[in-house]
């Protein structure tokens, strides 16, 4: 029984008797949450019956012509919860040292979780090496790693946060048209939204 399986299982068996617990981090030490269901919480749970566990699956092209048409990418391939939660324990722990400016540290991390499987724990770690570039005023190669970002994950969320960090790269590089497109993009989608 997967993950997601045991949580579906749990939701329901907590539906018959007036509220839903959710279980927060183990290593937390935070005690369960009660939640009273809702109409919100059902729907939720809808869309993830519906989904069979596989979330984000169309991408958007910021860059695309306007003909709407979206990529298919393929679901993680099927790990065990132990490579997942390990290579979170490790993304968290670079975050830690790049708030702390620990970049050679940071980057050893960092270059083993760019090769993970999981798509949003990649673009994750792409990210935080633009950033630890970004910190260093290496706004060049800060660039292309946003770039490639926008390029090649577009499902990920982190996807608005890469638009502005190209925007001030663009503006400490004084290259004002680069500017003038990643900031043209950045309000279509919110003018699309």
């Amino acid at each position: 029984m997967t993950k997601y399986e045991k949580l579906l299982k749990v939701v329901r068996e907590k539906e018959s008797d007036g509220e839903v617990v959710v279980d927060a981090e183990a290593e937390s030490g935070v005690e369960n949450k009660k939640y009273p269901p809702s109409d919100k919480l059902s729907a939720l749970k809808d869309d993830l019956v519906n989904s069979n566990g596989v979330a984000l699956n169309d991408t958007v092209d910021v860059f695309s012509d306007g003909s709407g048409a979206n990529q298919k990418i393929a679901p993680a391939a099927n790990l065990d919860s132990l490579t997942v939660e390990t290579q979170i324990v490790q993304l968290r722990k670079a975050l830690k040292l790049v708030e702390q400016k620990k970049f050679n540290q940071a980057i050893g991390y960092l270059k083993d979780l760019e090769n993970s499987s999981v798509l949003q724990i990649k673009v994750r770690a792409k990210y935080q090496v633009g950033e630890m570039l970004f910190f260093q005023q290496e706004y060049d190669l800060a660039m292309q790693v946003y770039e490639d970002i926008i390029a090649n994950y577009a499902f990920s969320g982190v996807v608005l946060k890469t638009l502005g960090r190209l925007i001030e790269c663009s503006n400490k590089l004084k290259l004002g048209k680069k500017q003038e497109q990643y900031y043209s993009v950045l309000m279509k989608f919110f003018e699309a939204s």
